[in-house]
């Protein structure tokens, strides 16, 4: 995508419906077909990760309060996935990829997306990366990191994954998948003041909650505006620090490309991404024969400005 340099000119307004229809044609043809076999490690890997990390933060004081309120039930598919989201999330453990917690939330949405109706393992491969890819193609048509303007990018534009995740295992039509996406655009929220307390990991929970109840309520028949994604008032400006978002250019979802690119940043450590590096070499310091401890006067630390200010406690 070309760089943006200077505010956008509102073109006229795109086709109705425009991306979130093609998005959903996407959604309804990865429900069938091959999958690349050298992606499904990658994809497995995620998966597997995420389960972990679900097992750790299952007793955190978060998770304990989002069980309290959506007690999992026969059938209640989006209190499950409350739950399992803000366990994913609870220690900051969850992987990464362009500045999100990808299997955070699609991992827990469709694990209680298949609570109620099973889901192959093919279906369940196919609608994680329908999820990521319409994570990182929204993502990327942001200039600014979302961090700026105090969204937490995860849960503002995690709904749109999980509702497409969650779409694509079940099974909708494109139509149908395009309505959930519309739907799911209102279900954006969750702010960096909150990071560092125990709301944060709700943020995740919330995201994959919204991806099963905006797909069920457009199978209820609710509906939503076509082109809430790409209007003047719609999601990506509402959420854009300076407005600098691109809409026209076109979907390139069906080679899984941003997948391919960027894959998944899984942790070593339970903190957030940002202060990986730094914990990293403090411990290559420590673990140094060379290293004389009374012969360090001071340690300088260089983070982003964007780092410094999500890294809260």
């Amino acid at each position: 995508m070309a760089a943006i340099t200077a505010p956008l000119v509102h073109p006229a307004q795109p086709p109705i419906g425009s991306i979130a229809q093609a998005m959903g044609d996407f959604i309804a043809r990865m429900q069938s077909g091959p999958l690349p076999d050298e992606l499904t490690p990658a994809v497995k890997t995620g998966i597997t990760d995420c389960l972990a990390v679900m097992i750790a933060g299952w007793s955190a004081q978060s998770t304990r309060a989002v069980q309290a309120v959506f007690a999992p039930a026969p059938g209640n598919s989006a209190g499950l996935a409350a739950v399992l989201g803000t366990a994913a999330h609870a220690l900051d453990y969850d992987d990464t990829a362009f500045g999100n917690h990808p299997s955070a939330v699609l991992v827990p949405a469709l694990l209680a997306a298949a609570h109620s109706r099973p889901i192959s393992g093919r279906a369940m491969l196919a609608a994680y990366l329908a999820g990521y890819e319409i994570w990182a193609d929204l993502a990327a048509r942001e200039q600014d990191p979302l961090h700026a303007k105090g969204w937490h990018p995860s849960a503002t534009i995690g709904p749109m994954a999980a509702t497409a995740a969650v779409a694509c295992g079940w099974g909708l039509t494109a139509q149908q998948a395009a309505t959930a996406l519309a739907i799911a655009a209102s279900f954006s929220g969750g702010v960096v003041a909150n990071f560092g307390s125990s709301a944060k990991p709700f943020h995740i929970g919330r995201a994959a909650q919204s991806g099963i109840v905006a797909v069920q309520l457009a199978q209820a028949g609710m509906t939503g505006s076509a082109d809430v994604i790409e209007h003047d008032h719609g999601l990506l400006r509402a959420l854009s620090p300076r407005g600098l978002v691109d809409v026209a250019v076109p979907l390139s979802l069906e080679s899984l490309a941003h997948f391919r690119r960027q894959g998944l940043n899984i942790k070593l450590s339970p903190i957030c991404y940002a202060a990986h590096r730094i914990c990293d070499a403090a411990l290559l310091l420590r673990s140094d024969p060379r290293a004389r401890p009374d012969a360090i006067a001071r340690i300088d630390i260089e983070l982003g400005a964007t780092q410094s200010a999500i890294l809260r406690s």
